[in-house]
C-alpha cells in the first residue's frame, strides 16, 4: 500500500513541489534529448535539461575504438561501450552467417521443432523485424558464425565477466536462476525507446520485450520479457 499522508505530486513524491519552476520535466525522470547516439536520458535537478550518455567515446579509446556503427548484410547497426566491450545496441536480424552460407527460415513451428541446422524466424511476425530483429535457434548460436567477423555471441563466463564489471560479486554471477538484480533494469529499454518498455537503459543495452521459441516451436513471454544466447 502507498504510505504517503499527502498528495503526490506530479513527479510521483510525496508531499513534492512536482516540477521545479522554470523547468520542463521531474528532475531524474526519462526523457528524450534528441540525440540517437546517447542513452539514459534524463531531466537535470533543475528540470531545464534533458541529457543522455554518450554511447560511444569520441576520442577513440573505447573498446569500440569510435566506431559509432557497423554495417552487416545491409544494415547499419549502432554500437555502445559498456564496461571492457563494443556491444550491438540493437537485435541481429541477419539471414546468412558472415561466410554468407544462408540460414534456413523456420517460421513454421514443424520446421523449428525438427531443424538440424542454423535457422531463424521473425518475433511475431515479418513486420516486427524491423523494431525486434530475428529469433535464432541453439545450432546458429553454437556455431558462432552469424555474427560478423571479430564479432562474437557470448559465452557464458564472458558474460559473467560482464556483471562483474558492473559491480556485482563473483558469488551473485554464479546464481544458475535470476541473478545482480537491479541488471535487467538497467539493460531494458524505458519509455522513450524506439520501442518503449519499463526499464532505466542506464547501461545503454536498450534490450527490448522479444518472445523465446520451444524446441516445440512455441512462442512464450510474449511482451514481457527477453532473453539472450550463449554460446
Amino acid at each position: 500500500p502507498n504510505a504517503c499522508v499527502y498528495e503526490e505530486d506530479e513527479c510521483g513524491i510525496c508531499g513534492g513541489s512536482g516540477i521545479p519552476f522554470g523547468g520542463s520535466g521531474c528532475p531524474g525522470a526519462p526523457c528524450d534529448d534528441g540525440d540517437a547516439l546517447t542513452f539514459g536520458d534524463v531531466w537535470s535537478e533543475d528540470g531545464q535539461e534533458c541529457t543522455g550518455n554518450i554511447a560511444i567515446d569520441p576520442s577513440g579509446l573505447g573498446p569500440c575504438s569510435g566506431q559509432e556503427f557497423i554495417s552487416y548484410q545491409g544494415y547499419d547497426y549502432p554500437l555502445v561501450e559498456i564496461a571492457s566491450k563494443c556491444w550491438f545496441q540493437e537485435n541481429l536480424r541477419a539471414t546468412a552467417d558472415r561466410y554468407g552460407v544462408e540460414l534456413s527460415n523456420l517460421s513454421d513451428s514443424d520446421d523449428w521443432s525438427s531443424a538440424s541446422g542454423p535457422g531463424y524466424c521473425a518475433p511475431y511476425n515479418e513486420t516486427e523485424v524491423d523494431q525486434r530483429g530475428l529469433i535464432y535457434n541453439a545450432y546458429t548460436a553454437r556455431t558462432n558464425e552469424v555474427c560478423p567477423s571479430g564479432w562474437t555471441v557470448l559465452g557464458d563466463g564472458p558474460w559473467r565477466q560482464f556483471e562483474e564489471e558492473l559491480g556485482f560479486t563473483q558469488y551473485e554471477t554464479l546464481y544458475q536462476t535470476w541473478r545482480c538484480e537491479p541488471l535487467g533494469d538497467w539493460m531494458k529499454s524505458n519509455s522513450f525507446g524506439e520501442v518503449s518498455w519499463d526499464g532505466t537503459n542506464q547501461i545503454g543495452f536498450s534490450a527490448i520485450p522479444a518472445p523465446v521459441r520451444t524446441n516445440s516451436g512455441q512462442f512464450w513471454g510474449n511482451g514481457n520479457s527477453a532473453f539472450f544466447w550463449t554460446s
